[in-house]
């Protein structure tokens, strides 16, 4: 993968070419504390939430999916219980990309909603087809770094490392 200054730059890539495949999924009626595991456990920032087909209302396109993110997640916390569903808590505006959408018309639409995590699917389809997030253009953005990854960086701007890092 080369870096946005050359090949085109984030115009000429698509979303297809940076998106996380694999998603991970939820119920709407799945508790908030079976949702903060998934994230926990999978080191994500985000859940697909699938609606049960029954929310369908006729003579209006379904609404097949949501995204709960963590910053969903967090205000879910304060204003609700563990046991709430995750349909109840996903606030994240409903944004798609397309797999051939280029990846600054996604910079664009996640900038434009404050959205850090977006689906990707074809129209109509029942599931998304991957995640594409704001790390994943980061990533192209950035010029190709030879080794492992740099450690973070502390509020202080000191380094620590994180966690699970063998020093």
């Amino acid at each position: 993968m080369s870096g946005a200054g050359t090949d085109g730059g984030l115009r000429g890539m698509r979303v297809r070419d940076a998106m996380a495949g694999e998603i991970v999924t939820c119920t709407a009626e799945a508790p908030l504390a079976e949702v903060a595991a998934l994230m926990a456990g999978n080191l994500i920032h985000s859940v697909v939430v699938l609606a049960p087909p029954a929310t369908a209302v006729p003579g209006e396109p379904a609404e097949r999916w949501s995204i709960l993110s963590d910053l969903d997640l967090m205000a879910g916390a304060y204003w609700s219980d563990e046991s709430a569903g995750a349909g109840a808590v996903a606030a994240s505006p409903r944004v798609v990309l397309h797999p051939d959408d280029s990846l600054a018309v996604a910079a664009l639409a996640m900038a434009r909603h404050a959205v850090s995590h977006v689906p990707v699917a074809e129209p109509g389809a029942e599931a998304p087809l991957g995640i594409l997030s704001a790390l994943d253009i980061a990533r192209v953005m950035a010029p190709r770094l030879a080794g492992p990854p740099l450690p973070a960086l502390t509020s202080a701007g000191g380094r620590h490392p994180r966690p699970g890092a063998h020093p």
